[in-house]
């Protein structure tokens, strides 16, 4: 679940790069000025003709593979084949073909992301509403005409999504924002995590050892679902929290997070709020809990099932982590944070201001809706 604080990174990454150059009539790039429209083989890169600029489709050295548009239809062929051959050598891919009609400016991008000619991003767009157009085709100009650099294929995913949320946050508000239902509101008051445990390491061994870092109180509270239940859940006679490190693995950075869990006897009794920060360096101050601004703590909600599985109740999409203090937050192991939650709305992942973003959660279970 260490994934989770990556959505921010996982909207705009469908979002189509634009950048400057100068154009090479004999292997044009990202950003060349070009005319007419359709998909070409530029080197090992895939490169579609849109509105007068060419844009990189995908670039087939990334799967050790060549450019081959002597069928007429650029793909990625040879090199390494054990990939989605429908994103790697289909154009466009075919569930793309027929996209929904009154699709929402999110489908637009989603979908959009999914092709690799001018056609397939044609059927994308006229499948969006009126609005989800406009609003789309606002975003796209404004990324273009501000972000070029930072969204260009010599940027990177971080410097884009400062650029965007820089220079173009209206326009971003109203493409991917939706008016959702709200799932559930979660608040922590002024609390001290003494000890932080280290995450990679049997917690139950150093909980035995040392307990300066457990609380044994309810730290998160509030409600979520359609009637209301309360945090923590219903029946719950005991309630435990603690702050935890985990290194880096897996491409995910190192983190700082902050569990609560409660139980009847023997039983653990859901729902199991977790707070993340996107770093394990923090630094006192206050920080945003909207996924979709770089730098933001997470707020999830967690449905154990059985005795080793589980699966996302609910995401966070506002409120505010203040903290105050901060202590060795970089160590495995034995740093100090204090922190209170304010205001922190969470949504069921199919229904966010962002849309459905349960697919966008990758190895993770949504849970049935309560």
């Amino acid at each position: 679940m260490k994934n989770w604080n990556l959505l921010a990174a996982m909207i705009l990454v469908a979002l189509f790069a634009v950048s400057c150059g100068e154009e090479d009539p004999t292997n044009p790039g990202t950003g060349d000025t070009c005319t007419g429209d359709g998909t070409i083989c530029s080197g090992t890169v895939i490169l579609w003709c849109n509105n007068g600029t060419y844009q990189e489709v995908k670039d087939c050295a990334d799967t050790q593979q060549t450019c081959d548009a002597t069928s007429g239809t650029p793909t990625c062929v040879g090199g390494n084949t054990d990939t989605d051959t429908a994103t790697d050598t289909d154009t466009p891919p075919t569930d793309n073909d027929n996209p929904p009609t009154g699709s929402t400016c999110p489908d637009i991008n989603t979908c959009m992301g999914n092709c690799q000619d001018q056609a397939c991003a044609d059927a994308c767009l006229a499948a969006g509403t009126s609005e989800a157009q406009t609003a789309y085709n606002a975003l796209m100009t404004c990324v273009s005409n501000n972000c070029a650099t930072e969204c260009g294929s010599g940027g990177t995913q971080e410097s884009c999504n400062t650029c965007v949320s820089a220079n173009c946050p209206d326009e971003y508000d109203a493409c991917f924002t939706i008016d959702a239902p709200v799932y559930g509101t979660i608040n922590a008051p002024a609390t001290t995590f003494n000890y932080i445990y280290d995450g990679d390491g049997d917690l139950n061994t150093q909980i035995q050892s040392n307990q300066s870092g457990l609380l044994m109180n309810a730290v998160f509270t509030g409600t979520y679902g359609a009637s209301n239940k309360p945090i923590p859940g219903a029946g719950a006679t005991q309630t435990i929290a603690l702050a935890i490190h985990q290194a880096a693995s897996g491409g995910n950075p190192a983190m700082l997070a902050v569990m609560q869990q409660s139980s009847s006897g023997q039983s653990i009794v859901n729902p199991i709020p977790q707070m993340m920060f996107p770093t394990d360096a923090i630094t006192p101050g206050q920080f945003d809990m909207d996924p979709t601004k770089e730098g933001s703590v997470v707020m999830v909600l967690v449905n154990a099932v059985g005795t080793s599985d589980s699966c996302l109740l609910a995401y966070g999409w506002s409120g505010t982590t203040n903290v105050t203090a901060a202590t060795n937050t970089t160590a495995a192991s034995g740093g100090s944070i204090a922190l209170s939650v304010t205001n922190s709305k969470v949504y069921y992942p199919t229904e966010t201001p962002a849309g459905d973003i349960s697919g966008q959660l990758t190895g993770t279970t949504v849970c049935p809706k309560e």
